[in-house]
């Protein structure tokens, strides 16, 4: 549900954030923990 989210989401902002990645990780000692991690240029 949370990449689903992300992934709908996203496109919305990523044109009014110019060099900005997205980085999803996951937990490996609990797999069902994620993390987003968004980069900006400043």
């Amino acid at each position: 549900m949370f990449i689903m989210v992300l992934k709908q989401q996203w496109p919305k902002y990523i044109n009014k954030l110019p060099d900005s990645e997205l980085e999803i990780t996951r937990s490996i000692e609990t797999p069902n923990i994620m993390s987003a991690i968004w980069t900006l240029k400043d």
